[in-house]
């Protein structure tokens, strides 16, 4: 088993994330996090693309069938370091349901995290129109937690965020 698929597996056990790769949405949804995970500093190399139903990657795809038993029973003996620790914890905190983590991956992978939120709507809107305009500002404000770190949080972005939650 090679080191992506051994790191993702203890990921998910951290996280307490049970995946079923028999399940389409399932398959979908670890996509979603291996995509986001990386997106936020822990080291895959797995390559994504955007297809149909979001960001995916074919080699983590072939994997996760071949290693559906260890996924399954999440059963890895790759440790987790400190930092990769703090990133998931991060992302433990804010975990979405299905629709939002579509909507926040579809953000990164588009890098409209920083655009006009109109802009981001219309646009997301385009490629995901079953997604909620809810989705699309909760997908924003996750997006913009998950991929800042705290060392540059200023003041500013602080009083951003606690604003963006009270749309929540």
């Amino acid at each position: 088993m090679n080191e992506n698929i051994k790191k993702l597996i203890a990921y998910l056990k951290y996280l307490n994330l049970r995946i079923d790769i028999n399940n389409s949405r399932d398959r979908f949804k670890l996509q979603k996090l291996a995509f986001l995970l990386k997106s936020m500093g822990i080291e895959l190399n797995y390559e994504f693309k955007f297809h149909y139903y979001g960001v995916y990657s074919a080699e983590l795809s072939k994997e996760s069938y071949e290693y559906k038993n260890e996924i399954n029973k999440l059963k890895s003996d790759y440790e987790i370091n400190d930092n990769e620790k703090l990133i998931l914890e991060r992302l433990k905190e804010n975990f979405p349901d299905n629709n939002i983590l579509e909507a926040t991956t579809t953000i990164i992978y588009e890098n409209l995290v920083y655009s006009d939120i109109n802009e981001i709507i219309e646009k997301v809107k385009k490629i995901k129109p079953h997604l909620s305009e809810f989705d699309i500002i909760s997908g924003i404000n996750l997006a913009k937690k998950l991929l800042f770190k705290k060392e540059y949080f200023t003041e500013e972005i602080k009083q951003e965020l606690e604003a963006w939650d009270l749309i929540d």
